[in-house]
């Protein structure tokens, strides 16, 4: 027999009903930074000279929604003699801070993700370690980089991985960064207005250079992959328009910029070579997430009733022809 054990709210108003979700879902709230006290490791001698990799000199910003408070990467682009360029991204070493075992860390390890609502997000970490890691501009951090030499054309040439000391000079929203690829005017004065004065001088100019550089690499690489067969999952998004109380008085439904189809790029191909790296490491140990091959039957229904419905002829065989 069941049994009251708390009364969560009435019914209809949101924080009721987002505690009941939280708690149909298992989701556990991070505790508040004040209970993180101790937690958090010390971080000294990873910024003590040789350590590690200090790439603070280099022009590194981070691109993402403009509500963002958790920068978790950023992008470089350094341009060689050779004609090349060195693309890197960068990513938060989180995982130096927290302690195995502790309350945080098992926590973390059960939620295993942020959960994003309309209105709020449930960290996987709580604020004190998103406040720490993230990737603001000005501000030393560690990090884990992988560094790719690409040419012109965009191949990958060469890759190294290396952990990092990064300090970006600009936090950049998806908005931002397409105003530069699509070279609307006043987008330079608007990275100009981003950079950060403790960021390392660079000027917009070379940010803006950067940008339209690793969007086109971007294109080359995306389009490259697409011929092999990468299935392409493009849905629009909806964005919410709140009040004060977070409630929703309208959406929009948006379709991605292409500044966020270039973060998506590095981002692949980061996790791309990571694999890589793991599998030929530990052969034996590396795991790989893969999707089951086609029901051939159910793909042959897919393709009959296109057919008689639409009068069209898909190609069901394999991804690519998808």
């Amino acid at each position: 027999t069941g049994r009251v054990v708390r009364a969560v709210g009435q019914v209809g108003e949101l924080h009721a009903e987002m505690d009941a979700l939280c708690t149909v879902r298992n989701l556990i709230a991070p505790p508040p930074s004040s209970s993180n006290k101790g937690e958090l490791r010390d971080d000294t001698k990873e910024f003590q000279k040789g350590a590690r990799s200090d790439l603070r000199s280099r022009r590194i910003f981070t691109i993402d929604p403009p509500s963002s408070s958790d920068l978790d990467d950023a992008l470089s682009c350094k341009y060689m003699d050779d004609g090349t360029f060195e693309v890197g991204v960068h990513i938060a070493d989180v995982s130096y801070y927290v302690r195995e075992g502790s309350e945080m860390y098992n926590q973390a390890r059960h939620r295993s993700t942020s959960v994003y609502f309309a209105h709020t997000c449930i960290h996987m970490l709580g604020d004190e370690y998103v406040q720490k890691c993230s990737l603001l501009p000005g501000q030393d951090r560690l990090a884990f980089s992988v560094v790719w030499k690409i040419s012109g054309k965009g191949e990958v040439l060469r890759t190294h991985f290396e952990k990092s000391i990064v300090r970006s000079c600009a936090k950049l929203s998806y908005a931002h960064a397409q105003a530069v690829i699509d070279e609307k005017e006043g987008s330079k004065e608007e990275i100009e207005r981003c950079l950060h004065p403790n960021g390392g001088g660079h000027s917009s100019y070379a940010v803006v250079k950067d940008i339209l550089e690793l969007s086109r690499l971007a294109r080359i690489m995306r389009a490259r992959r697409q011929r092999r067969g990468a299935v392409v999952l493009d849905r629009p998004e909806r964005k919410f328009e709140l009040d004060r109380d977070g409630l929703p008085l309208s959406y929009d439904v948006v379709s991605k910029m292409e500044s966020q189809l270039m973060v998506e790029e590095y981002m692949c191909l980061a996790n791309a070579s990571v694999g890589e790296k793991i599998r030929n490491a530990y052969p034996n140990r590396a795991l790989l997430r893969t999707h089951p091959p086609f029901k051939m039957e159910k793909m042959a229904e897919l393709s009959a009733c296109v057919s008689d419905y639409l009068n069209m002829k898909v190609e069901v065989t394999t991804a690519k022809g998808l």
